[in-house]
């Protein structure tokens, strides 16, 4: 019976994104009714399908968006994907909302997870930029001097020598 639950939770799913694409968020959201059932009424009802779990990571998206950062880094917690850059973007919402509920050092290592998730090289990159800084408001400035280390080993053609300022900067910020 899983053809039929995709068949309602792609159209279900499509339905939010038509809400989302117009600017309605709490529409897209949804969750308050059976006639709108949103991304979570759609995660919450398909959740064993690929397409209910992609509604679960769009919900989580938008509650991170209404400053919900609890409930959005719960909703992505429950996500998984085989795609690699999806997972990796997963680790950084996480990574936003402990943030946003000041838990950084929480915050920090699920950055690294993202790091390490995919394989891309600019999302790699991304992650390993956002640690870096994060690591500099920590006031970790050996670990932070090792992010944009490695960025400017590895990934120079995204940073346009961001790096070497960022490592300056790792040596004299107290």
């Amino acid at each position: 019976m899983v053809a039929p639950k995709n068949a309602e939770a792609v159209k279900t799913y499509l339905s939010a994104q038509k809400n989302l694409t117009e600017g309605k968020d709490k529409e897209a959201l949804g969750g308050k009714s059976a006639a709108n059932p949103g991304f979570l009424g759609t995660y919450n009802e398909y959740s064993s399908t690929k397409v209910g779990k992609l509604a679960g990571y769009n919900a989580a998206l938008l509650k991170f968006k209404e400053g919900k950062f609890q409930e959005a880094y719960d909703l992505m917690d429950k996500f998984s994907s085989d795609n690699k850059t999806l997972e990796a973007m997963k680790y950084g919402v996480m990574a936003d909302a402990q943030s946003g509920l000041n838990k950084n050092t929480e915050a920090l290592s699920l950055l690294d997870k993202a790091v390490s998730a995919s394989n891309d090289p600019y999302t790699t990159y991304y992650f390993t930029r956002k640690a870096g800084i994060l690591a500099l408001g920590l006031k970790k400035n050996a670990e932070a001097k090792k992010y944009f280390t490695t960025i400017d080993e590895k990934y120079q053609d995204y940073d346009n020598g961001m790096s070497d300022s960022y490592i300056e900067m790792s040596k004299y910020l107290n």
